[in-house]
C-alpha cells in the first residue's frame, strides 16, 4: 500500500498530465473554431474581417453553426458539396456539449475507494458536490480529454474538403468523404477512428490524426 508520500506524488504526476491534457484539448477546439469561420467566409464570400466580424458576433458555437447552416442553405454552393458539409456541420454540433463541459465543469480530485476514479482527477458539472461519485455521463477524465483532442483535430480536418472542393473531384467520391465524417464518434469522449487513406487526401493534416 503507498504511504501518504507516495500517493501525493503520483497525484502531482497525474495533475500535470491531466492540465496538459486540457491544454491540448482547448487549443484543438480553438483550431476547430478556426476552420469553421473560414468555411463561413467560403459560403458567405465575405471579406475576412467582415466574416470574422459577424461570426464571432453571436455567443456560443451551437449558434455559429446555425449562422454557417442557414447561410449554406441559401448559397449557390453544388448540393453534393452542401451534403457534406452539413454532415460536417452534424457532427460538430454533437460535440459541443462535452467541450462546453470541459470549459465550464469543475476540476475534482477524487478520493473515494468505492469510485473506480479514486485517486484520479476528473472534470465533471460544477453543481455537483466532490463529495459524490460523479455519473460517468457527467464526467471527463484525462484519458477522455486525450481522445476529445485527438477527435476535435480530426473534426477540423473534416472541413478541408469542402473549403479545397471540386466538383469534378470530390463529388464522385461523396460517400467516402460523408464516411470519413461518420468514422468519428458522435461522442468525442470515445477513442478516435483509424487513420483511413483517401484520394484525393483531406489536406494538410492525416485523417483521423
Amino acid at each position: 500500500m503507498a504511504n501518504e508520500s507516495e500517493e501525493w506524488i503520483q497525484a502531482e504526476d497525474g495533475r500535470d498530465r491531466f492540465l496538459r491534457a486540457i491544454g491540448n484539448c482547448v487549443s484543438a477546439w480553438a483550431m476547430v473554431e478556426n476552420q469553421t469561420e473560414k468555411t463561413f467566409r467560403n459560403v458567405t464570400k465575405m471579406e475576412a474581417s467582415v466574416s470574422k466580424a459577424v461570426f464571432y458576433s453571436t455567443m456560443g458555437y451551437g449558434s455559429r453553426l446555425a449562422m454557417l447552416d442557414a447561410a449554406l442553405k441559401a448559397s449557390d454552393k453544388a448540393a453534393a458539396r452542401k451534403e457534406y458539409l452539413k454532415a460536417v456541420i452534424t457532427r460538430a454540433g454533437q460535440y459541443t456539449k462535452m467541450r462546453n463541459s470541459t470549459l465550464h465543469g469543475s476540476i475534482y480530485f477524487i478520493s473515494d475507494q468505492r469510485s473506480k476514479h479514486d485517486r484520479k482527477y476528473v472534470i465533471t458539472r460544477s453543481k455537483d458536490e466532490p463529495s459524490t461519485m460523479p455519473k460517468d455521463e457527467h464526467t471527463i477524465t484525462v484519458a477522455d480529454l486525450e481522445n476529445m483532442a485527438s477527435n476535435f483535430y480530426s473534426l477540423m480536418d473534416r472541413f478541408i474538403p469542402f473549403l479545397e472542393w471540386k466538383e469534378e473531384t470530390h463529388a464522385p467520391l461523396l460517400p467516402k468523404y460523408l464516411a470519413l465524417v461518420e468514422q468519428l464518434p458522435p461522442d468525442p469522449r470515445n477513442p478516435p477512428p483509424k487513420p483511413t487513406p483517401l484520394e484525393p487526401p483531406l489536406g494538410g493534416r492525416a485523417a483521423g490524426r
